[in-house]
This record gives structure tokens, sequence and C-alpha cells, in this order.
């Protein structure tokens, strides 16, 4: 009888894992801010072997449409803005430990103004997309993504911004390796969607206690394609473009912020637009959850039917 060989197949690994040739000094340095992404700090070394370049702008740098500066100016004097604003945590800066808590009280504030402003507003009705879920670019096998609560999309435009928060320290100012990761995320999901373009242009809004910033970045589909792959060489450069610190309880900081956001999603200058349709989500699928919702319709049922009998028992009584 002839020996019988099993046949070998490879087993699929991340390429970010393993390599078979000498692991290049770049990927080496993604791995290590992987591992702990949320605390990592960038340093201009790590920078380099990135491609990477930060450049900081000035406030002049922001320049939406003469139509968004309009609606957002007419919208700061609305009773929506107003009472958004007006929740602001302030009275938190004379409490201890209270830096985490501003900050997610300060993005929630945030969040609903931009959405009640683009909701109003946005030109783009079809391709301006509102989802909340985790952030994670592909083969990433060592986090769990980055939580923002708010990422809108422009899949034909070709922009991305999310805004996302940002604990540290205020002596800090080196890029963290959560928002080098998170402007690559949006790239990456810009490549899913258009793998013909060539440039995919992202930005996010950190939030840091009550001051904000807008970061920005014109990515070269060749430079994320290396990355995914695990190139021996990264193909392109990147020069991240970061705005200055605005303090979100004042009214300046504030708008300039709104003016930011909207630099690449201009608002219409109509104000008759309809807002946008709620985002549904798939229901989970799964033993549990088809008992709580047969459980859930059963009530449902009996309780039309209780309706029923009181109201044919009125009308007997009439």
């Amino acid at each position: 009888m002839g020996r019988h060989h099993r046949s070998s197949s490879p087993k699929q690994l991340s390429t970010w894992n393993s390599q078979r040739s000498p692991t290049p000094a770049w990927l080496l340095t993604v791995r290590r801010q992987l591992r702990n992404l949320p605390i990592s700090l960038i340093d201009d070394t790590e920078l380099a072997k990135l491609h990477v370049t930060l450049q900081e702008e000035d406030e002049l740098s922001i320049c939406p449409t003469l139509g968004t500066l309009k609606k957002i100016e007419s919208f700061c004097t609305t009773d929506a803005y107003k009472g958004h604003s007006g929740v602001l945590p302030r009275h938190l800066r004379t409490r201890l430990n209270w830096e985490k808590q501003c900050a997610a009280q300060t993005d929630a504030v945030l969040t609903e103004l931009v959405v009640e402003l683009g909701d109003r507003h946005s030109v783009n009705r079809t391709d301006f997309y509102r989802h909340e879920h985790t952030l994670r670019i592909t083969g990433d096998p060592y986090t769990k993504g980055v939580k923002s609560n708010l990422t809108i999309r422009d899949f034909q435009g070709g922009n991305s911004i999310s805004i996302i928060v940002r604990n540290r320290r205020p002596h800090q100012w080196q890029l963290s390796a959560t928002e080098v990761y998170t402007l690559l995320t949006l790239a990456d999901e810009q490549r899913k969607a258009r793998p013909d373009s060539d440039v995919y242009k992202v930005h996010i809004i950190v939030i840091q206690n009550y001051w904000a910033y807008r970061l920005s970045a014109d990515i070269p589909s060749s430079y994320i394609t290396s990355i995914i792959a695990s190139h021996v060489e990264i193909n392109g450069h990147i020069a991240i473009r970061r705005t200055p610190y605005f303090n979100v309880f004042e009214e300046f900081g504030l708008q300039a912020i709104l003016r930011a956001f909207f630099e690449d999603f201009p608002l219409s200058t109509l104000s008759t637009v309809p807002p946008l349709p709620p985002v549904h989500f798939p229901p989970p699928v799964g033993r549990k959850y088809n008992k709580v919702l047969e459980a859930s319709s059963i009530k449902q049922s009996k309780r039309r039917h209780r309706s029923k009998h009181k109201q044919h028992v009125r009308e007997r009584k009439k």
C-alpha cells in the first residue's frame, strides 16, 4: 500500500502577527503600539519609521464654504443649540478626578450638536451616514479597536470623520497611537468602499477634558495597502495636520469645532431638508433572544385582547 500523505493547508494567520522573513522595523513599532493602544504615545523616531509627519495648523486653516458658515451661525442662535451647549459640564472643573467625566459629557454634547446640525442641512443626503460602533482596522489581532460615539462617512465624496475621546496629561503633546490608529481605520474603510481611489481624506475630532481639536490626513491608497499587507517597506507618506486646541466651554471654541467638523461635509443653504431617518441595526440572533421576543409578542397579544374585551364590555353597558 502506498503511503498516504496528509494534505498540508497553511493556517490563516494575520499578516501583522506572522512573518517568514525578518520583521521590518516599522512593523515592530506597530505591534508595540497596538499592545498598549489606549495609553501609547508615538515619538518622533517612531513617526519616522511609520513615514508620518505632524504639521501644526492655525485657525485660518479651517475654511468651510460660505453656506456652511451661514448655517452654523444661524444654528447657534436656535433653542436647540442653546439647550445642548447649556448642559456642558462646566461645574465639573471644581471636583476631584473630573477629567474623564468631563470628557465623556463634552463628547455627548458635541455629538448631539453635530447630529442636530447635520440632520437639518447636510447636502449629501444619501451619502451622509451616521453610525456608532467600534473602529477596527483590517487584520488587527492585538486590540478590540477604538470606540467612537459618532462616525460619519461620505463614500461618494471620499471623506470620513469621527469623534473620539483622549484621556491624557496636559503636558503630553505627542500624537497618540489611538489617534493614528483611528485615522488609518477610517482610510481602511474608504479603501474597501472605493478601491479605485488613490487618496482617502480622513479626519477625527479629539476631545480632551473640555478641549477639542481636529486631526486631518490625506492617506494614499498605496500606504494603507502596504500597512495591511505588511510589506517590507511602507509605500507612501502621511502628513497629519492638527488644528489649535479649542475650549468648547467658550462660544468661540465650540463654534470653531463645528466649523472644523463640517468643513468637508458642507451644509445646504436650504432649511427645509427633512431630518435623516434613524439608523436601524439588525436584531441579535440567538436562542435567548428568540425566547425574549416570543414572550414579548405573547404579552402584546394578551394586552390587545384585554383592551378589546374592555371595549366590548363598555359597548354592552351603553
